[in-house]
This record gives C-alpha cells, structure tokens and sequence, in this order.
C-alpha cells in the first residue's frame, strides 16, 4: 500500500494516468483503484458532522 499526500489532486490524477502509460508500467502486475480521502483534524471532523 502507497500513501500520497497532496495540494492538487487533479495534477496527481494526471501524473498516475501518465505513469500508467509508460514502458515499465508492463511490470506492474496488479493495478488496484485508488481511495481517495480528505485529511481532517479531529476538530474538523466533529464540526463536519454537526
């Protein structure tokens, strides 16, 4: 498992997709979707909930 922090997600999206058009993307033998998710203090997370 990889974990990626970062400020644009559209600019990393384009990067995997470039990624996966590559020579050695041929070696990879299992390409798994990747889960998304927003980092959040815990006093974010409790705000957000109501």
């Amino acid at each position: 498992m990889l974990a990626f922090e970062v400020d644009d997600l559209i600019i990393f999206q384009d990067l995997i997709v470039q990624l996966r058009e590559t020579r050695l993307s041929k070696y990879v033998i299992k390409d798994t979707p990747m889960i998304v998710g927003v980092h959040k203090d815990a006093e974010d997370i409790i705000r957000s909930v109501g």
